[in-house]
């Protein structure tokens, strides 16, 4: 497919390595996210190696609480990456709002468990094929609501969660251990960097779908 059936209508994310855009696609009467990758990225070796595995493992994945690939497209300066589009902001936009709408009010119980119960869910998923995510915080977790009045109204019970952006997530072989430091470090679970020894001394430490 070419990139004419593509109509590129805002910006509506940026990462560290390119920007996410609100497509359309004319033929199919439907939105799409789109993601582009900066070109000094994927032309070098060690980029395009992840880029590569970042696609292998979204192509893998098929679960309501994960993004949804639908392809990508390359060209001598460019790569994009086309999957589903999610139309109720991050998970960290919803609690900003929630708490500027009821005064910092904490959320219920039975909220906190409705979003976690789907957050579990595809993170258990993702561990059952031996995918460590190494990314999980409020703004890799995408709201979607089927019906505009439930994401206008910013009604989290009826919000689906999507993990998105796929970029630190790698395959484990069945009791492999990694010590890769390729994550977000502000998230990053404190066994990734080290471990503590009888002797009060930090060893690296390798670890596994367990630090998500």
């Amino acid at each position: 497919m070419s990139f004419e059936d593509l109509t590129f209508i805002k910006e509506i994310g940026r990462g560290s390595f390119g920007d996410v855009f609100l497509t359309f696609k004319k033929n199919e009467n439907m939105y799409y996210a789109t993601k582009k990758l900066k070109s000094s990225y994927f032309k070098n070796p060690k980029g395009y190696k992840y880029l590569c595995n970042e696609i292998n493992i979204l192509k893998d994945l098929n679960h309501p609480n994960i993004l949804k690939y639908i392809e990508h497209r390359k060209t001598k300066e460019k790569m994009y990456i086309i999957t589903e589009y999610y139309n109720g902001g991050t998970l960290g936009d919803f609690l900003y709002n929630y708490q500027r709408i009821y005064n910092n009010k904490n959320l219920s119980e039975e909220i906190v468990q409705y979003i976690m119960r789907q957050i579990i869910d595809g993170l258990n998923y993702l561990h059952n094929k031996k995918i460590i995510f190494r990314d999980v915080k409020l703004e890799n977790m995408m709201l979607h609501y089927e019906d505009e009045n439930d994401r206008i109204n910013n009604n989290i019970m009826k919000a689906k969660i999507k993990i998105i952006d796929f970029g630190f997530a790698k395959y484990l072989k069945k009791g492999e251990l990694t010590k890769s430091i390729l994550c977000t470090s502000n998230y990053m679970d404190p066994i990734i960097l080290f471990r503590l020894n009888k002797n009060l001394e930090y060893k690296d430490y390798g670890y596994n779908e367990k630090a998500d």
